[in-house]
């Protein structure tokens, strides 16, 4: 599952004041394997299944709870970071370059903020919330800022990757919290990774409590990534999914002009590149940049009756109804 959606490009948390990883999970963790408590006593090393002995690593003080063989499929995403450091000591000509060539992914998210605002004024009135992301990987997701520093502060979030800013590594399929643990849960531009998007929702509405609210995005019309990209949804196909939640606001996160200008930059590319892969890459950072301007074009289209047909993502804000499992 990656975790990485492209609404999520522009625009990262401020840093949030460190909380032990175990401590801001303390009971509520559960065994992937027997859904059981777990040992929760100081460790280095792991945390250890009361019921089946299931041992989990913890890993630079995170713990790894992934199930059964996924635990030796764990992606170390901190490896990634020293390269990161190297390009950011380059002169100033080299960070340059660097900027020219990583141009915009061509998408705007028109929802994201006002969405986040609606989220925390739902659990304002709750005197210590509890939030989880499932797949925030190293900067939550896009406009989550907005969810104000209080609430970010309560913040769980996890990753199938272990890099920084991650408090626990776990997959959406098999979350390991106890049942009804959380107030909110965030997937955002997450679900379209899964093998089984309705597993992971009915995960999510298992560790809700009642009343628990949940926001989703999810691309429609936009590039699909090889190697982990399962599937794009329609609104109707997100409000499905999410069948078993009382809808709160549903819409159009990236409108029809994101799509035009994210889309079409690798179409265009690809239709000019006469199969050659050096020209294809060079066409594709073109065109990214010529095309990039034109996504400031949904603030004006978002509310068109149109504009749902050819968008290039959709949301869904709800709520986990009273008697729901």
């Amino acid at each position: 599952m990656t975790q990485q959606g492209l609404n999520r490009d522009a625009g990262r948390n401020p840093a949030i004041p460190p909380i032990d990883n175990l401590d801001k999970c303390r009971n509520i963790l559960a065994c992937t394997e027997c859904q059981s408590p777990l040992d929760m006593a100081p460790a280095v090393t792991q945390v250890t299944c009361l019921r089946c002995g299931k041992q989990y690593p913890i890993i630079s003080g995170v713990p790894v709870m992934l199930k059964g063989s996924d635990a030796a499929a764990i992606n170390i995403g901190a490896n990634a970071q020293p390269a990161r450091s190297v390009l950011r000591k380059l002169p100033l000509i080299g960070r340059f370059l660097r900027w020219v060539l990583n141009p915009p992914a061509g998408l705007i998210n028109v929802a994201a903020a006002e969405n986040y605002r609606c989220l925390r004024e739902m659990l304002s009135g709750l005197d210590h919330p509890k939030l989880l992301f499932v797949g925030g990987a190293d900067g939550l997701g896009f406009g989550s800022i907005h969810l104000g520093q209080k609430l970010l502060q309560s913040v769980i979030n996890t990753d199938v990757a272990l890099m920084p800013g991650v408090d626990l590594v776990a997959d959406g399929h098999c979350l390991p919290f106890v049942d009804e643990s959380f107030d909110g849960v965030v997937v955002q531009s997450v679900l379209q990774h899964t093998r089984e998007p309705k597993v992971v929702v009915d995960e999510i509405l298992r560790v809700l409590r009642p009343g628990g609210c949940v926001y989703s995005e999810i691309p429609f019309l936009q590039r699909y990534y090889p190697g982990y990209d399962f599937q794009r949804l329609t609104l109707e196909g997100l409000e499905f999914l999410f069948r078993d939640f009382e809808a709160i606001r549903t819409g159009i996160s990236n409108g029809p002009a994101s799509a035009l200008a994210h889309v079409g930059a690798y179409a265009f590319a690809a239709l000019l590149a006469f199969r050659s892969e050096a020209f294809y890459k060079i066409l594709v950072t073109t065109f990214r940049w010529a095309f990039a301007p034109l996504r400031y074009l949904d603030w004006l289209v978002k509310d068109h009756e149109h504009s749902v047909e050819v968008a290039g993502g959709f949301y869904f804000l709800g709520r986990k109804q009273q008697g729901a499992h």
